[in-house]
Order: structure tokens, then sequence, then C-alpha cells
């Protein structure tokens, strides 16, 4: 199982919180789990969520769902999902995890990561989890029936909002040629850029917010519909007034969340962190066929890097480094993760050095290739994760966005 971003509960959980989350001194869990989940399927998601042995967990059925997404839901409805929420010390952070991606169903990968640069809860860890294939509701009225649990006081108009938004981002999947990375960017970007005219005006008309909104779609060259722009504006409207576009704590994760798209600049002056060492992207290019090493019939997407060791470790292969802590996703695919898997090496010279073992606190270079198809447009994402990605404990150390479309 992999981990991914659960953004759509960051966005949330910001427009809920009137306040920002107070730091523990100390690390404080709680978890809730979906009523209706058998007795083997409790004791599988506690046993994800790493406390197999639990007894001290809340329980949401339908009745607790619609309390707080009035959504129609009754206890007639199976709750299956579930949800873990850390608490840690202020200064933290926060970081939202699916610990079962293929069974959360409503809302994608790219809608999660929107709605985390939105959200703006803190210092929280937040895990979700379920047996089976569910929308997940009963995991997102989890997480907010323990952040009440913990004296977090829910606005049930912000609530809407957030699920509001949800839905905008699924009318521009199913509506728009926009791929999940660039609406995520517009939401996350509109939302920014809502709070940035407060701070010099109480108030902000229809007429400002779709001056802000054409002037994305216009920097970006994205292209929807005259209805998608009104339900955009409209959202942008009840999300002016909320509390949480006027704290300097959602102003901050906005700022952070817009920094994951960065510009091959930026990409290139990162060095991300993992367990054993840190990498550092030298190079990105796009190889035609016939060009330089690449000897297929498809553009190839070349990655130079290099990594430097821990002193402490042992000696390390330069290519297992990358293949243990990074996974390459195009999501262009709307019904599946569309990882790119390691190709043709783009250079000659490493060809044989490609397996060169690093010594402690020394540093290698590599390159890595992988096929492309005719898809040119649709970003990267370079996933590095702390500890090898194949451990469902590992985390995400960082993501980065490539934007192929200039490079070819």
């Amino acid at each position: 199982m992999k981990r991914k971003l659960l953004s759509f509960i960051f966005m949330v959980l910001l427009l809920i919180t009137s306040s920002p989350l107070v730091g523990f001194a100390e690390s404080k869990s709680m978890i809730a789990l979906g009523s209706s989940l058998s007795d083997y399927q409790r004791e599988e998601i506690l046993s994800i969520f790493g406390d197999k042995n639990s007894q001290d967990f809340l329980t949401i059925d339908g009745n607790k769902v619609n309390e707080y997404l009035n959504d129609g839901t009754d206890n007639s409805v199976g709750i299956f999902s579930s949800a873990k929420v850390t608490f840690h010390e202020s200064g933290y952070g926060v970081n939202v995890y699916i610990l079962t991606p293929e069974n959360i169903t409503k809302v994608t990968e790219s809608m999660y990561k929107n709605a985390a640069i939105v959200a703006g809860a803190n210092n929280v860890d937040i895990e979700i989890a379920a047996p089976s294939q569910v929308t997940g509701e009963g995991a997102l009225a989890g997480v907010y029936e323990i952040f009440s649990k913990n004296g977090l006081a829910l606005d049930s108009n912000s609530i809407q909002i957030a699920e509001k938004q949800i839905q905008i981002e699924q009318f521009l999947s199913e509506n728009t040629n926009l791929n999940p990375s660039q609406i995520s960017r517009l939401i996350t970007e509109f939302n920014l850029n809502i709070i940035n005219q407060l701070e010099d005006s109480e108030d902000i008309s229809e007429s400002d917010l779709r001056s802000l909104l054409e002037d994305i779609l216009s920097k970006n060259n994205f292209d929807i519909s005259e209805e998608a722009i009104n339900q955009l504006i409209n959202h942008g409207s009840d999300f002016a007034k909320s509390d949480s576009a006027k704290d300097q704590a959602t102003k901050e994760a906005l700022e952070a969340a817009m920094a994951s798209y960065e510009d091959l600049d930026d990409v290139f002056n990162n060095e991300v962190v993992v367990d054993n060492g840190s990498f550092k992207i030298n190079e990105v290019r796009i190889l035609n066929p016939g060009e330089g090493a690449n000897y297929s019939d498809k553009p190839l997407l070349g990655i130079w890097y290099s990594f430097t060791l821990n002193d402490d470790e042992e000696p390390t292969p330069v290519d297992m480094v990358w293949m243990d802590h990074v996974e390459v996703i195009q999501d262009n695919d709307p019904n599946t993760i569309n990882e790119l898997l390691m190709d043709a090496c783009p250079d000659e010279e490493f060809y044989e050095s490609y397996a060169v073992q690093i010594k402690p606190g020394g540093t290698a270079e590599n390159a890595v290739g992988f096929a492309l198809d005719e898809d040119l447009s649709t970003p990267i994402q370079l996933k590095f994760y702390k500890n090898n990605r194949y451990d469902p404990n590992s985390k995400l150390a960082k993501e980065l966005i490539l934007n192929i479309s200039g490079l070819n």
C-alpha cells in the first residue's frame, strides 16, 4: 500500500476551524472506526493504523455522518472507512495519508492535494483506511468527530463550503480537459488570490472574483466553460466570507501548497532529504525518438540526479536509492494511477556506472529514463518517500511537479 496525501480533508479542516490547532507537548492519537466493520475488519484496520490491540476508539455511524455532512445518510447505510488523527507539538505541520488508496474512491489524488493546499489544520498526522471500496465519508466524519473531541469547534457552514469545493473539483474533472494537477493548481491559486485581495479590501465583488479567476486561467492557458467559471465564482464568494479566508494560518498553508507547483529552476534548487541521504535533481530533458541515447519509438523523459549518502550508512548503489525512494507518475488517466516505469538510461555516460556504490558521506550521479506516450503536456509528479517506498509505513518526504510541456 502506498500512502497518498489526503488533501480534501486538509481543506475541510482548514475551513471548519476558526482558530489554529493548539500544539500538544506530546503526541496524542485518536481513532474513529466505521460502525459497519466486522470484528475481523476492525482488527485489520487497527493493524493498518499500527494500533492492533487498541480498545480506545470512536465509532462513526450513518447518523453521525449526516450530522457533519448533512447528506441524508442514516444508520441504514454501511460505514466502513475509518480515520486516525495524531496531534503533535506546535510547528510540526500537517501530514495526511490514505493507507488504502485503492479503497477510497470519491476524490482523486490531485483533488486530495488541492484540498490540502487550502486546509490549514496544524500539527497533525491524519491517516485514512477502509477494508473495501467506499467513498470515504465515514472517515471524513470521523476526522470531524476526533477534532471535536479535542476541543475544536466545527462550523456547519464552513463544512458545506468545503463539500461544495470538492464537488466543483469533481465537476472540473468530468467536464473539462484539465488534468488533476491543473485542477488542483487552479483551485489553490484562486483561493490564495482571494485571501491576498481581502488583505487590501474587506469586501470582494463578483467582478473582482471573475477578474482573479480569468487572470489565473489566462496565465496557465486553462480553458473551462462559463458554467465552471460561475461555480468557481460562487465558491469564491462563499470562501471570502468565511473566517478561514481571514486567518493568517490559512494563507500560509496555501502559500506552502502553491510552492509544490514548481518551475524547473525551483526543482533544480531543491534538496530532498530521505532516511539515508539526500537527492538533487540536476537536469530534466525529453529525448525524442532517435535523439541522444533514445533508440525507441517513443519520447523518453530523462532525469539526471545526484545522491549524497549519510555518513553512518553502508555503501549503497546509486540506482537503488532512486528505485527505493522515488515514484514517477503522470496523472493523465481518470481511472488508474499511471506510474511511469524505469526505461532506458538517457545518457551513455551512465551505462556502466549506474550501479556504482556510494561511500558513506559520498555523492554520486546517475541518470534514469521513462518512456512517455504522446502526452507531453500533463505534468510529471516525482514523489520522494522518506523510507523505502514499498514499505507501507513510509511517508512522503517531498513531491516535485515537472511541467514538461516546454521541454520538448
